[in-house]
């Protein structure tokens, strides 16, 4: 089996399909995934999925950078060894969704921004139309207008 972190969509066996059966697979995902969560703020900014020595084997580990009490600090989440191809796959899957739900938020903010800066603008259109820029608040009608500039015939 090859080295090359790219390749850890292949096969590890005949007949698995991918997908190794491991001890204990399910309990060490399921406490890496809750960590993740914990997390799932800056993993969908910012962050990587990176090989790591440590005491001369080499391990999976997400990286970010978060905040806290006010300085930035670098976390890490353990998520397996190098042969760990499936931990590793679920990793990459979960950030990448945390990666496209941020962007969802992102773009309905933007969405929003850019609504809100068109009523603006569609209200002073309005204003502007209307001649002395007084709203309708039920204030008495000061002279004629003519129509057809904003404001309703009597």
């Amino acid at each position: 089996m090859s080295d090359d972190p790219r390749r850890h969509d292949r096969p590890s066996g005949p007949g698995d399909g991918g997908r190794p059966t491991q001890p204990g697979l399910e309990e060490r995902w399921d406490r890496v995934r809750a960590e993740m969560e914990r997390a799932e703020f800056w993993l969908g900014r910012q962050g990587s999925i990176v090989l790591k020595p440590f005491e001369g084997r080499r391990y999976w580990v997400v990286r970010f950078r978060f905040d806290h009490e006010g300085r930035r600090r670098q976390g890490m989440l353990f998520i397996g060894r190098e042969e760990d191809r499936e931990m590793l796959r679920r990793a990459r899957e979960l950030l990448a969704r945390f990666r496209s739900e941020a962007l969802v938020l992102k773009l309905i903010s933007r969405s929003a921004r850019q609504a809100a800066r068109a009523r603006r603008g569609a209200l002073r259109a309005n204003r502007s139309a209307r001649g002395d820029g007084l709203e309708r608040d039920g204030r008495e009608d000061v002279g004629e207008r003519p129509l057809g500039t904003g404001w309703p015939s009597p």
